[in-house]
């Protein structure tokens, strides 16, 4: 899992997944991602627009999961 900071409001992120919107053979990739000490929020955006408004800032290093404790 790796940690992604929105480049706007600097806000933390963690990259869940990658997926496919197949609403009406839409075929969109998407990403489906979760906001650092909110672990039960899931959030999709399309993957460009996604690479487009995030910076990479690292991995979720074992043992500091904020994600999963909800906490910061």
């Amino acid at each position: 899992m790796t940690r992604w900071k929105n480049r706007k409001t600097g806000k933390v992120f963690a990259l869940l997944a990658h997926g496919v919107d197949t609403t009406h053979d839409r075929g969109t990739e998407v990403v489906i991602y979760s906001p650092e000490g909110s672990p039960h929020m899931i959030c999709v955006m399309d993957q460009r627009e996604f690479f487009k408004d995030f910076k990479n800032a690292g991995p979720v290093l074992p043992g500091t999961e904020n994600f999963k404790q909800g906490g910061k």
